[in-house]
């Protein structure tokens, strides 16, 4: 394809054998733009015709031996649920639902409200553009997947302040969180193997103390009786 034709598509959409959903509904009309006066408009999501002189394609190139660009195959996928569970609670949209849910500050100089709010709005702008395949959507696109996990840990976070529970949910944890490497099951039993050895120690400590405590009593017992008769 022409370079700015094929801009022109990625800006509407379109990621080769990566596309996930149909293309903007304004793909047509940037089409006949280009059919017409062989380029796109300017703000129509492709680039304007470059200056004579300036045709070399401009391409941006990222290595992936250091970052990863997609989340674990294995990760079990929550935000099905957590969509479904929102939806529930009786609200048209994601947007709906934060308004409902927010209790802070919602200044622009609050960041978190900021961010709350971006994420809200680009899971519903995701979920209309692809009307139809909204559940094929949400089981495999790692945008909604990371949004909607972001959503569910801020309203864990108010409800019950676990800092770490609440980072648990994020589908990335960020650069510097303490939070646990180990798989979930490993986790679960080393877990539940440390509080069965703590069960086991109180246990043991109060039958000594037990047997302690009665012995004292029977030789204060003998004790008393021989003063008395005394």
């Amino acid at each position: 394809m022409e370079p700015d034709l094929l801009r022109a598509l990625r800006g509407q959409g379109y990621q080769g054998p990566h596309t996930l959903g149909a293309p903007r509904d304004d793909l047509k009309k940037v089409l006949e733009q280009f059919r017409d006066s062989g380029g796109a408009s300017l703000g129509s999501g492709g680039f304007v015709g470059a200056p004579p002189g300036m045709e070399h394609v401009m391409e941006f190139t990222m290595s992936d031996e250091r970052w990863q660009y997609g989340l674990p195959p294995d990760l079990s996928r929550a935000a099905p649920e957590i969509y479904r569970k929102c939806r529930a609670e009786g609200v048209n949209n994601m947007r709906e639902w934060l308004s409902q849910r927010y209790k802070g500050d919602r200044s622009p100089k609050n960041a978190e409200w900021t961010d709350l709010w971006n994420a809200a709005c680009e899971i519903d702008f995701a979920l209309i553009r692809n009307r139809g395949n909204e559940a094929a959507m949400l089981a495999s696109d790692d945008g909604l997947e990371i949004k909607l996990r972001r959503l569910a840990s801020y309203a864990h976070m108010v409800r019950t302040g676990d800092l770490q529970c609440a980072t648990m949910f994020l589908a990335i944890q960020p650069p510097g969180a303490e939070t646990d490497v180990a798989p979930s099951w490993l986790l679960d039993d080393a877990t539940l193997y440390s509080k069965k050895e703590h069960q086991r120690s109180e246990r043991v400590a109060k039958t000594k103390n037990k047997g302690r405590g009665k012995g004292k009593g029977k030789g204060k017992g003998k004790g008393e009786a021989a003063a008395k008769s005394a």
